[in-house]
């Protein structure tokens, strides 16, 4: 974090460009009569180049506002994300009462291994096609490759991924000429993709919703939504083979009919496949028309904050058992296409997202990754301290475990699966991967008990 540059919004701008000279800041922060704005060195150079614009002209014509902030406490992964997010070099840090305490710039908090994304989010961003969004897409599959080379830790290096992704799911929106104005409807992407944990070959499942004074174009609407996503298979972005698209009736409605088919769900937790589908849908995150997005999220957590709906959703969730051996280290497969191996997804990874998704749904804040809402499930009580960080440690364990095997299979060509054979591990890899599943079928077991003391 780098110290401030304060000018008045009235100083000119070549008064405020000599703050900058001989020295290492790249940036000003503006006063302005609401609050504060930020003028980068890229701003005083473009003023070069506009016939309207002079040294003497006021330095509030050229800043930025309202300006992008990260918290103080922060990690740098979350400061990062920020900037890829939006595109920028520069984040102004904040202290708890929201005034700036510093400014970080993109160079000081990461080396080349996070430039390359921001010139792929540039150049997705520009694209004024799906045929010129093609090509920009496909950069960002060696820019994931040599961000894990340069030993960028998989969680990170995912976060960087969805974000340019989620940008690429709002061009095709904006460019796919459609029957319903695109600023009509709100998409939405549901899964890894919504709490940020997508792989290079993640498919994307997605949502859709819109006013209730659409009704009766159902069919339209649809329709346009598979516009949009063989737009986006043209990107290199598959639609979920599972069903899980915006396509389909069962994730495509109106806000009001959002709301009774969430209430309905939740208002019957003896349903195994109510359980099911209000779990995906609790992983929802609006990419266009967000406000409109948010009310899904809305309804989906005032039905699911009874304490009967999350009892059941509980069970359902520790049914799901991580794939530890009670002979041996590992439950491995014993099928014959996988027999001696370990799912490291559906025994690994799964156990935790469902916990972490039950843990956001009881705090109130179904928003986030994994790793968000264990921290949440944290502060709320719901873990022990302890129990958290073994969490999150598991789930950072496992996660990069299946993100180097995917990595691998792109390197060689090949498919990947989430299969892998324990003996392959390096020994302190394998006693870690032992404990982790031991410490997450622990906290399952605590969790349940915990839940059921509270009473009704």
């Amino acid at each position: 974090m780098r110290p401030l540059l304060w000018a008045d919004a009235g100083a000119s701008i070549g008064t405020a460009a000599r703050l900058l000279d001989g020295g290492d800041d790249s940036c000003v922060l503006v006063r302005l009569p609401g609050g504060f704005g930020i003028a980068t060195d890229h701003d005083f150079r473009a003023s070069l180049a506009d016939d309207s614009v002079s040294r003497e002209t006021a330095l509030g014509a050229i800043c930025s506002a309202p300006v992008v902030t990260v918290n103080e406490h922060a990690d740098a992964p979350a400061a990062l994300l920020q900037m890829i997010e939006h595109g920028i070099h520069h984040l102004v840090v904040t202290t708890d009462t929201g005034d700036p305490a510093g400014v970080l710039r993109l160079v000081d908090l990461a080396s080349a291994d996070v430039r390359d994304p921001l010139l792929v989010r540039a150049s997705v961003r520009r694209a004024r096609s799906i045929e010129e969004l093609g090509p920009a897409t496909s950069a960002l599959g060696e820019t994931v490759l040599e961000m894990a080379e340069l030993g960028t830790p998989a969680l990170q290096v995912s976060g960087v991924l969805s974000a340019v992704r989620d940008l690429v799911v709002q061009r095709v929106v904006e460019l796919t000429p459609t029957a319903a104005p695109a600023d009509e409807v709100s998409w939405l992407v549901l899964g890894s993709a919504a709490r940020r944990e997508a792989l290079p070959r993640s498919d994307v499942d997605t949502a859709l919703t819109w006013p209730d004074s659409l009704a009766g174009r159902e069919s339209d609407l649809r329709e346009d939504a598979d516009l949009v996503l063989s737009g986006l298979e043209r990107c290199g972005l598959s639609r979920c083979p599972d069903g899980a698209n915006a396509t389909e009736p069962l994730f495509s409605h109106s806000v009001g009919e959002w709301r009774e088919v969430t209430r309905r769900w939740t208002h019957h937790p003896e349903s195994q496949s109510a359980l099911l589908l209000a779990s995906i849908v609790a992983d929802n995150r609006a990419l266009t028309s967000v406000d409109l997005g948010s009310d899904l999220m809305r309804s989906m957590l005032d039905a699911a904050r009874s304490r009967a709906f999350l009892s059941a959703l509980l069970g359902f969730t520790v049914a799901v058992k991580p794939a530890r051996g009670i002979l041996r280290d590992f439950a491995v497969d014993h099928a014959s296409a996988h027999r001696g191996r370990l799912d490291i997804k559906h025994g690994g990874l799964w156990p935790i997202v469902l916990l972490g998704r039950w843990l956001a749904l009881a705090a109130g804040v179904p928003t986030g990754s994994t790793v968000d809402r264990i921290i949440r499930g944290t502060q709320a009580g719901l873990l022990t301290s302890d129990e958290g960080d073994d969490l999150v440690a598991a789930f950072e364990l496992i996660f990069q475990l299946r993100f180097d095997r995917e990595l691998a299979a792109i390197r060689s060509g090949g498919s990947a699966d989430s299969h892998i054979a324990p003996a392959s591990l390096e020994p302190l890899q394998r006693r870690f991967l032992r404990d982790s599943l031991h410490a997450v079928s622990r906290i399952q077991t605590s969790i349940r008990k915990a839940w059921a003391s509270r009473g009704p």
